[in-house]
């Protein structure tokens, strides 16, 4: 796992390296400029005599850069640095660095007083360390001004850390900002990186290891994550040699109503597809001849509904009759709105032994039930996208969509359960405050039927023995592997729900 972190956190990991006593400040500053030349270099590939920008604030992003500096006069790369503070209100290592810039390449240094003379457009690349992760909120002057200056250039923009006017912690914006075209950060991801519109706006991330001890980076208070490929695969048990349906792992889907039989078959087949021996999806009784049509290795459970094509209360003790059988539920996908269906999917939850995966229409029914998720514990997992949270758990989407990360996790450790809060990214949450964030999937997903495939997915993966915590972050991980492969076939614009599980194949195959 990658840990991520805020600006907040990021703090706590240098002091601790410092205090140590296994590394200082200097020594941090001089290797995140030798860094910072690298990734210059590396855009320089292909321009002849290059020429190079390096705007710097007057803190230690703005010190790294001008280690920076002398790194790329060193390798013969011509560079000028822009200086948007005054030397008096410089210190420290920053300060230091300046006046070795100034003793032996003074021709290189101008102490910016007026920035639309910069003429930024006439250089090949821009370094942007201004802030770095300083930045927040609306941006004060002489930044707001020189920003503005990065406004339509035909040059590369390389940002250092971050890029000024977007927040690292939730990569947010405000009036003024930097868009780059790469960013290189210290240490570790910043949280701002992984979502919009910062994820846009810092273009290509590189993470720069500049010499953190790995104690000062082991900390319980870095508890957010992008899992890796190397995480799932040991997650992913192997099949034993006497392997048999029963032992593989068996799913009840529960789920589908007039109109929406599509759904829950969507569910039930990428749930098989997945690994599961056995699949049982109960459905409305007048509506199973169609999923007796549509379901070939997967069996069907009609749960009586006096032929109104949806469920209803009197529908759950046919279902409770039966349910023991399965090693998971997994409940929701085209179950419609119906009141009586809510009535249906309440008493399944309240009387329920198995750990339960809950989608779609199902997850409305909870509403005004919420104390019954505390019930359902850590055995339960709740896959909504925003609506649908904003619904269950009545907050406003804009507060989702300015920190998922803090809302998943203070929700999944108030009701003790595991949360996947589907989006671009991902966000998915455990009861033990845990956070991963998803590092697959592209654009095509958003298409109908895609989030019931996660469903079964993760409902498969509980029924093989993992976790339901390591299945809802295992489940959205390979989700979105098999979107990336889907894609890489048939282009995001064509992808669609089915052609997810016709991929299952080779996003198994591309784990080994």
């Amino acid at each position: 796992m990658i840990p991520v972190v805020n600006s907040e956190q990021m703090m706590i990991v240098e002091r601790r390296s410092i205090e140590s006593q296994k590394i200082t400040i200097t020594a941090l500053m001089e290797a995140a400029g030798l860094k910072i030349a690298e990734a210059v270099r590396d855009l320089t590939n292909g321009l002849d005599n290059p020429n190079v920008a390096l705007v710097c604030g007057k803190g230690n992003n703005g010190g790294d850069a001008l280690v920076a500096a002398r790194h790329l006069t060193a390798t013969g790369i011509s560079n000028k640095v822009f200086l948007i503070s005054k030397k008096e209100a410089m210190k420290g290592d920053a300060l230091a660095n300046l006046e070795i810039l100034l003793k032996t390449q003074p021709e290189t240094v101008e102490f910016v007083t007026k920035p639309e003379e910069m003429a930024l457009d006439s250089f090949d690349i821009v370094v942007d360390a201004i802030l770095g992760t300083g930045s927040s909120g609306a941006l004060r002057e002489p930044a707001k001004s020189v920003v503005k200056q990065f406004a339509n250039l035909s040059a590369k923009v390389l940002a250092v850390d971050m890029p000024t006017g977007v927040s690292s912690d939730n990569g947010s914006v405000g009036e003024d900002y930097v868009k780059a075209d790469a960013t290189i950060t210290m240490g570790l991801p910043k949280m701002g990186q992984r979502f919009s519109p910062g994820r846009e706006l810092c273009g290509e991330v590189r993470v720069a290891h500049i010499g953190f001890p790995a104690s000062a980076m082991e900390d319980d208070a870095i508890n957010s994550f992008i899992p890796e490929v190397a995480d799932i695969r040991k997650l992913i048990p192997d099949l034993p040699k006497d392997s048999y349906k029963h032992k593989r792992g068996k799913v009840l889907a529960v789920g589908g109503s007039r109109g929406m039989t599509g759904a829950i078959v969507l569910s039930s087949r990428a749930a098989l597809s997945m690994g599961s021996g056995l699949v049982i999806t109960a459905v409305p009784a007048s509506l199973n001849p169609i999923f007796e049509i549509k379901l070939t290795e997967e069996m069907t459970l009609p749960l009586k509904d006096d032929s109104k094509g949806y469920f209803t209360a009197e529908s759950s003790a046919q279902l409770l009759d039966f349910y023991e059988w399965a090693d998971v539920m997994l409940i929701g996908p085209g179950m419609g709105g119906n009141p009586k269906t809510a009535e249906f999917i309440i008493r399944i939850a309240e009387a329920t032994r198995i750990p339960m995966v809950i989608d779609a229409d199902a997850l409305a029914a909870f509403h005004d039930r919420t104390s019954l998720l505390a019930h359902l514990g850590t055995a339960a997992v709740l896959t909504p996208h925003w609506a649908e949270f904003a619904n269950l758990f009545d907050c406003d989407i804009e507060m989702i969509k300015k920190d998922p990360v803090s809302i998943a996790r203070e929700t999944a450790i108030k009701y003790g359960i595991n949360i996947v809060l589907k989006g671009a990214p991902t966000v998915t949450a455990d009861p033990d405050g845990n956070v991963y964030i998803n590092s697959t999937g592209n654009p095509g997903l958003a298409t109908a039927g895609s989030g019931d495939v996660l469903t079964g997915m993760i409902g498969s993966l509980m029924s093989q023995g993992i976790s339901p915590k390591d299945a809802a972050y295992a489940g959205s991980y390979l989700h979105g592997l098999a979107g990336d492969i889907a894609s890489n076939k048939m282009g995001e614009r064509a992808m669609k729900a089915s052609d997810l599980i016709s991929h299952f194949p080779e996003m198994y195959e591309s784990l080994k």
